[in-house]
């Protein structure tokens, strides 16, 4: 039996390449990847640029909603999430499942693009137990300026006033929803350098079929105007929040 290298002598490589199967798994392991205030550990992250093979579209009311991987504006990469409405209270809505074993705390960070008024962002994360899943999720109310969170019987409630600039397509909003899935209790979140301390609100409650996970969801509502799209980019998923 053989042991050690063969010889090669002069043609002997000195360097290996090996193919990456995910940039998105490397640029965690490396530690190239950070979440907004340095916390938890990050279990999931999808900056697109594999495609979109790990998320799903889900689409409410409307007319032609559609998401689609689009080159034409990316936060860091070539790639990002393009979501379009395209009619009358129009919603796209794309959603990612991760499963868990057990209870945690855990963050979502979303970074997307906001143009226009009459537009209303919605970043969720879905918690899946074996009997029910409870929905946490905030969103920005353009035409009153203020955040909400979905609260108990699936209804949005204000807890700041704030007035977000509409920039171009190519600026990216950063924010991060944290929650406690042990207490099933909202704790914080984080947009535009601000934590907002929601800790011990309840989040919508629904039934579901048994599974246990957790799952990003982000929507583009529309309400009036021109239909501009947005566009969503560097998906993170923590756990172990403090």
């Amino acid at each position: 039996m053989a042991h050690g290298f063969p010889d090669y002598g002069i043609a002997a490589p000195s360097d290996y390449a090996f193919p990456i199967v995910s940039w998105d798994d490397y640029f965690i392991r490396s530690g190239l990847v950070k979440t907004l205030d340095g916390k938890g550990d990050i279990i999931f992250h999808d900056s697109f640029e594999n495609g979109m093979a790990k998320w799903y579209q889900t689409i409410g009311d409307g007319v032609n909603a559609t998401v689609e991987l689009s080159p034409d504006h990316a936060f860091g990469g070539d790639w990002s999430l393009k979501h379009t409405v395209a009619s009358g209270h129009s919603i796209a809505e794309s959603a990612a499942t991760i499963p868990v074993d057990e209870p945690d705390r855990f963050g979502a960070e979303f970074r997307f693009t906001l143009y226009a008024d009459y537009y209303h962002p919605q970043c969720r994360l879905l918690y899946y137990d074996l009997t029910k899943y409870y929905s946490f999720g905030v969103r920005y109310n353009s035409i009153t300026r203020k955040l909400q969170y979905h609260a108990t019987g699936d209804a949005w409630t204000n807890f700041a006033d704030v007035t977000w600039e509409l920039n171009p397509l190519y600026y990216f909003h950063p924010v991060k929803l944290v929650i406690d899935a042990k207490t099933l209790k909202y704790v914080k979140f984080i947009a535009r350098g601000i934590t907002y301390d929601l800790s011990g609100k309840d989040p919508d409650v629904e039934t579901q079929t048994s599974r246990r996970a957790i799952q990003p969801r982000f929507m583009w509502r529309y309400t009036s105007g021109t239909y501009y799209p947005s566009y969503l980019d560097d998906v993170i998923v923590t756990t172990n929040e403090p």
